[in-house]
């Protein structure tokens, strides 16, 4: 609802409309005024410097961790911070973090309390494939294996007992312009292969017929820094595509195990774990062979749980993928109404609220 001024009487009017002026950051109101920022904050405080931790008590948040959408926190690393130091670094809500150097450099973010709400879908997927993959569905008794706890009837092979292949993709440069598009490790967004930012090559005939990816294919990241080797996507695009010679093609025989199902157990940050403590390493850059992929034992339950299970985590997936577009219209709606606010276009008391936040809300809702 739109506020209104009440008079002494008390008579509602219209709200006053104020004029803009220009200044040197850009136009603002007419009664605003400009000061610097040591004049309406607490002195700037530099950051904890420490080393990033897997595991611990208390969160580590980087320049890295400030993204267009805010903070994941559940990804945010831990530190090793003495009790005498935690009160003066301590974040509170209503502190405002900004990032001073790096490729972030300007980004800043608003400490909530708790962290918005988007990403808790990301923590009941965290649960969820915990569940599934060492208790399964049928709730019977679980074994211990070289891999952790798994239900007493899931096998555990090496992955290469059941793969059909294991390819290497092609070292061809990439173009802007060319017959087919390539897929690389950018391409690789949240285990699915996305279509987008594109690179092209072109082909003989020969060349696509023995690089090109079909639909259920796995595109392993073999090779990268420790952070992103070992990155698993699987392709369900139409159209021709090949693959880049950093990924690894994964064919599996699929009456043994199926790909959706190894796709998403790849995904699981347990298995990633995993994955990673098998790269050798260099300076800057990891690697995972196809040989020694091939070694790497996975869990295989019957084809049929196997399916079940992929129906489970399908359908979280779906939930968590119209939480984050709803995410995304209601980010674009914040920076359009602050720019618009920032610059005096409209005023605090002419917002209405409740049809701004219907309108997108509702189309998200129709389209899921």
């Amino acid at each position: 609802m739109k506020r209104t001024e009440t008079t002494e009487g008390g008579h509602s009017c219209p709200p006053r409309k104020v004029g803009t002026i220009p200044t040197e950051i850009g136009t603002i109101a007419a009664d605003w005024r400009i000061a610097p920022l040591d004049a309406v904050c607490e002195p700037p405080q530099y950051g904890f410097t420490a080393s990033a931790e897997a595991k611990g008590k208390v969160r580590f948040l980087r320049i890295t961790d400030i993204t267009d959408s805010g903070v994941k926190w559940p990804t945010v690393p831990f530190c090793e911070c003495p009790e005498k130091e935690f009160g003066k670094y301590r974040l509170a809500p209503g502190d405002i973090v900004f990032a001073r150097i790096g490729a972030t450099t300007g980004k800043s973010y608003l400490i909530t309390n708790p962290p918005p709400s988007v990403f808790a879908s990301a923590e009941l997927k965290k649960a969820l494939l915990h569940k599934l993959f060492t208790e399964g569905l049928r709730g019977e008794p679980q074994k211990q294996t070289e891999i952790g706890p798994v239900p007493e009837s899931w096998d555990i092979r090496a992955l290469g007992d059941h793969l059909t292949e294991a390819q290497y993709g092609i070292s061809i440069k990439g173009a802007e312009t060319g017959r087919y598009p390539v897929l690389r490790m950018t391409n690789q967004k949240q285990g699915q292969i996305s279509g987008a930012n594109l690179q092209y090559v072109d082909l003989s005939p020969v060349q696509l017929e023995k690089f090109r990816v079909d639909r259920q294919d796995i595109l392993f990241n073999r090779t990268n820094s420790l952070e992103l080797v070992g990155r698993t996507a699987i392709f369900d695009l139409e159209g021709d595509f090949v693959f880049a010679s950093y990924l690894i093609r994964l064919w599996t025989d699929a009456a043994r195990i199926r790909p959706f199902f190894l796709n998403h157990y790849f995904n699981w940050d347990e298995t990633q774990v995993r994955l990673k403590s098998i790269a050798t390493r260099a300076v800057s850059q990891s690697n995972i062979s196809a040989t020694r992929l091939k070694c790497f034992p996975v869990p295989v339950p019957s084809p049929e749980e196997q399916d079940k299970i992929v129906t489970r985590i399908d359908c979280v997936d779906r939930k968590r993928s119209v939480h984050h577009r709803k995410h995304a219209v209601l980010t674009a709606l914040f920076r359009t109404l602050l720019h618009q606010l920032m610059t005096a276009q409209i005023r605090v008391q002419e917002i209405d609220l409740e049809g701004l936040l219907a309108q997108p809300v509702a189309q998200m809702d129709s389209k899921s």
